[in-house]
């Protein structure tokens, strides 16, 4: 019987200040953790022989799996020491032939049953970014080399991180990474085929959750829980989560997802590819759009989000402008192109009228009133 071993053990340090406070796997996308939809993917491939691999933020993890009707084996890794130090902790759990996932990638079904059918394997797919992954070289039908993090990538190819491997791999487990071992493999002569991914994304930066919220909230079924008045428009693909309350005058236009126990206007607009958290007060008279907003937050009234990143427990207050720009991001590793309009990591708050252009905004962060914040602000900075 096929096994999954999901890897939801690193923090993703490129996704900070989100990671500050979760592992990646646990960043909330179109409503819930990325790790959930890699398990109802695995699941819906018809694998039910399942280990998680936990350990930066372990606790959140292993509460989140309770959640689930599914016998999942939960394996620490003690030291966030890579991907193949993360596979080596599941070992001692895994029996023959099984499939590796990142646990903070979206991946569907498909793909993973294409995998599955095709022993010893690597799902690839075109990347318009592959500098930031492991490009992969293919000839006459079969991988030829996995190359990490090219400066100068000769192909758009990359490995997505989903393989199907066998106890073959094993001595080649060293003191480099996966890609490593898989190359020192495929030199030994064992062979590795390319399986063409159906869909599957990557979120590298903060930024890059819009795209992948936009992705996953053009599959969701919509469904109402909660209270809509009948004063209120609702057209397209919308969810509303239980015990949440849509006033008169809000217009939502969907995809849009909206979890449990909110209060929504009146008088908001909510545009599409927007998700919110559960516990969210959206204030009269506010805009929001193209936007992943997180548990907890407090949008003042006549506040405009667009295009940004929200952390758990933010309070915006009134005459709120998010604004998206054309930015040049300093990522530590290198300069990136983007254009959003804010990140904002959790319990940070601005006072009236603060306007974000461009900005990425740490946990704890204290904005005074009428600032104008641009590039980067570290955590627990006061703004005045």
């Amino acid at each position: 019987m096929m096994q999954a071993v999901i890897l939801a053990g690193g923090e993703g340090s490129r996704m900070r200040p989100l990671t500050k406070n979760r592992p990646k796997a646990m960043i909330p996308v179109g409503g819930k953790p990325i790790l959930g939809y890699v398990i109802e993917s695995v699941v819906a491939a018809g694998i039910r022989d399942i280990v998680v691999v936990a350990g930066y933020r372990k606790e959140q993890v292993i509460r989140y799996l309770d959640t689930f009707d599914l016998e999942i084996t939960v394996v620490i890794q003690k030291h966030q020491l890579g991907v193949l130090d993360a596979l080596s902790s599941a070992l001692g759990v895994i029996r023959d032939e099984f499939i590796v996932l990142p646990g903070d990638n979206y991946v569907d079904a498909a793909s993973i049953r294409k995998v599955a059918c095709e022993p010893r394997s690597i799902l690839v797919t075109p990347h318009p970014e592959p500098s930031n992954l492991g490009v992969v070289t293919v000839a006459d039908g079969l991988v030829r080399r996995i190359e990490e993090k090219p400066g100068h990538p000769e192909s758009s190819l990359v490995s997505t991180g989903v393989l199907h491997l066998d106890p073959s791999i094993y001595p080649y487990f060293g003191d480099g990474e996966l890609p490593d071992a898989v190359n020192a493999a495929i030199e030994a002569g064992i062979p590795f085929r390319p399986v063409w991914a159906e869909k599957w994304d990557d979120a590298v930066y903060p930024w890059h959750l819009l795209k992948l919220n936009q992705k996953i909230l053009h599959s969701v079924e919509g469904s109402i829980e909660g209270t809509v008045s009948q004063d209120a428009v609702i057209t397209g693909q919308v969810k509303i989560g239980r015990n949440t309350t849509i006033h008169p005058g809000v217009v939502i236009t969907g995809p849009v997802v909206i979890g449990e126990n909110c209060d929504v206007g009146p008088n908001v607009v909510i545009d599409a590819h927007t998700s919110i958290g559960s516990g969210g007060r959206i204030s009269p008279f506010s805009h929001i759009g193209g936007t992943l907003v997180m548990d907890d937050v407090h949008v003042g009234p006549y506040s405009s989000l667009q295009r940004a990143v929200i952390g758990e427990g933010v309070e915006l207050s009134s005459h709120t402008a998010i604004l998206p720009v054309k930015s040049v991001v300093d990522s530590g590793e290198d300069l990136l192109r983007a254009k959003f309009g804010a990140v904002i990591g959790d319990r940070s708050s601005s006072a009236p009228f603060t306007h974000y252009a461009g900005a990425i905004v740490g946990s704890d962060v204290r904005v005074g009133t009428g600032q104008k914040i641009e590039g980067t602000i570290p955590d627990g900075t006061m703004v005045r």
